[in-house]
């Protein structure tokens, strides 16, 4: 679910429609017969429609702190790794690094060509990204000088040599 919006309620609120069902707020189960599903999703948005706005469905990321790339060395990113495990109580920290460019071309990778590898630099470092499903993205990236990223820092080892990597969030043009 999102934020505000309990999914327990909206299902409970169309029941009539299951088997049965569980959950919590933020997730849940259900057991429906076939023939019921399109009369359940009509329920259900119609509970959706009425109980949420606009402001509730605009999608938001949470950013903890703004820092230029020297930040992430390897020690500080080890460091940071020892704040998990994360998950739901605990969600791994979203930095965000404004007016960074391309360090090195992007690249689309994985089987469908779907994910992006690049590096990117603000002049104090450079660091290697990757972007699942942001291969959409490369042309824009090609043509725009300067953006912000959005991204979690982790360490990649592959073939025996650790760096400093950030999985993208969002890429902002400006």
């Amino acid at each position: 679910s999102i934020p505000g919006f309990c999914l327990l309620s909206a299902i409970r609120s169309c029941s009539q429609h299951l088997n049965s069902f569980g959950g919590h707020k933020m997730a849940a189960g259900i057991t429906i017969e076939t023939e019921k599903i399109e009369q359940f999703a009509a329920d259900f948005e119609d509970y959706a429609k009425q109980n949420l706005n606009e402001n509730d469905i605009e999608a938001k990321l949470h950013i903890d702190a703004a820092a230029p790339l020297e930040t992430f060395r390897k020690e500080t990113v080890t460091e940071l790794q020892l704040l998990g495990p994360f998950g739901q109580g605990n969600p791994e920290p979203t930095f965000a690094t404004k007016g960074v460019r391309l360090a090195s071309p992007p690249r689309r990778v994985g089987a469908g060509r779907e994910h992006l590898q690049l590096a990117i630099t603000d002049n104090t470092a450079a660091i290697r990204c990757i972007g699942f499903r942001f291969g959409k993205l490369e042309k824009k990236l090609l043509e725009t000088e300067f953006f912000n990223v959005a991204y979690k820092p982790q360490i990649n080892t592959y073939n025996g040599s650790s760096n400093v990597e950030f999985i993208l969030t969002d890429i902002q043009f400006e």
